[in-house]
């Protein structure tokens, strides 16, 4: 492109071109008619520079921030990284085994359970999927109750439970196993649990739980060993690799025009010790700088 006015001195190539009448960049100064005079020159549009580099396009922030916490996850897709953990478990389940999810807190074990539970619809069709939360059963009656309600099954006695429960084929996903420690769970109710687990394909129940400490370390007044031990395969949950970091940044910014520089997803990586969770929490910080 042609400019008609300014004099160019040597070391100005790369100069930006105002635009005076927009009063935005329009080009890149590549040479000069007259070293000694106001008779302009020569520049590169920024269409052109665009096109070699489109990293350096203007870039425009959405308003919402694609890293906003959202607790507990109950889409299947908004679970990332865990894909070969999600194979590992139906393989298992088809195979007759029950499964258990061990992970300290933060690296996404209820959200694994809850991708679970939706997909067994369609990858485990004959046993219907009932998800508890045991943080928010009271006492055994409502333990039993709650089970009851969600499975269908109409019962005034226990013993009315465990026979209409014969005819049942569930897949149960226990949210907090820990709980299972307290008073009113005592151990013949847990190995109760474990024997409707463990009748091969006759099994009324298939366990998946999700526990913060493996099952060998929980129910010490079980005497010798879990309850659940050699029933549940047990899938432990590492922190995220810094390539599944990287890979979830570029997937959650892909629309937004923005792009974290290397520098701060090192950051990323260094802080967040590749917890999910914390991930989560220093990507929300870094694109609200963009933001800001």
């Amino acid at each position: 492109m042609k400019f008609k006015e300014g004099q160019v001195r040597p070391g100005l190539s790369g100069s930006p071109l105002l635009n005076r009448r927009t009063g935005k960049v329009c080009g890149v100064v590549k040479k000069t008619r007259d070293r000694a005079s106001d008779l302009g020159g020569r520049g590169i549009p920024m269409r052109t520079v665009f096109k070699v580099f489109p990293q350096l396009q203007p870039q425009q922030v959405v308003a919402t921030n694609p890293f906003m916490q959202k607790g507990m996850l109950s889409n299947p897709d908004d679970v990332y990284g865990r894909d070969r953990e999600i194979r590992q478990t139906f393989e298992f389940l088809n195979s007759g085994a029950s499964v258990a999810f061990v992970g300290r807190d933060g690296l996404g074990t209820s959200s694994l359970l809850c991708a679970v539970e939706k997909m067994a619809l369609e990858q485990l069709p004959k046993r219907k999927p009932i998800y508890l939360n045991l943080h928010e059963i009271l006492d055994l009656e409502d333990y039993y109750a709650t089970l009851a309600d969600a499975a269908g099954i109409q019962a005034n006695t226990p013993l009315q439970f465990k026979r209409e429960l014969k005819q049942q084929r569930i897949l149960l996903l226990l949210d907090r196993v820990e709980q299972l420690q307290a008073n009113w769970f005592n151990d013949g109710v847990r190995r109760q649990l474990r024997a409707w687990a463990n009748a091969g394909d006759r099994s009324p129940i298939r366990l998946v739980v999700a526990a913060h400490r493996p099952l060998t370390e929980l129910f010490e007044d079980s005497g010798f060993d879990s309850p659940f031990a050699n029933i549940c395969h047990e899938i432990t949950l590492q922190p995220w690799h810094a390539e599944t970091i990287q890979g979830f940044i570029k997937t959650r910014l892909a629309g937004t025009g923005v792009q974290f520089t290397a520098e701060e997803i090192n950051e990323i990586v260094n802080e967040s010790g590749g917890i999910p969770s914390q991930v989560m929490q220093w990507c929300y910080r870094v694109y609200e700088r963009y933001r800001d």
